[in-house]
């Protein structure tokens, strides 16, 4: 076989590849579940004023994330001190009791 012939098979095998690849993609995204909040989100008073304070995960972001040589943020997993563990270990349990149906939509 000639080495055109087998720059032409190559390219039409790639070619066949990109193709499947991008029809299983697609077939993916349309496999997805519809998007239903679940009753708990749903309830909320159009009314209220309060909000969530979110300044404990502010402060843990602040203190734990930074960039890398990628430019990308990186969170030190490893490095995170036990104390900062139970205070983002609180406020995640602080979310969690929240009543949301008390708050607004957009809270």
């Amino acid at each position: 076989m000639r080495d055109v012939e087998r720059t032409i098979l190559a390219v039409k095998a790639i070619g066949t590849a990109v193709v499947c690849a991008i029809g299983l993609l697609a077939t993916a995204a349309h496999a997805a579940p519809r998007a239903e909040l679940w009753p708990r989100w749903a309830a909320h008073d159009p009314a209220a004023t309060a909000t969530i304070d979110h300044a404990a995960w502010d402060r843990f972001l602040k203190a734990h994330v930074a960039p890398d040589g990628d430019g990308l943020n990186r969170l030190g997993y490893g490095r995170i001190p036990a104390a900062d563990r139970a205070t983002l270990g609180a406020y995640v349990d602080r979310l969690a009791a929240t009543p949301i149906s008390r708050f607004s939509r957009d809270e």
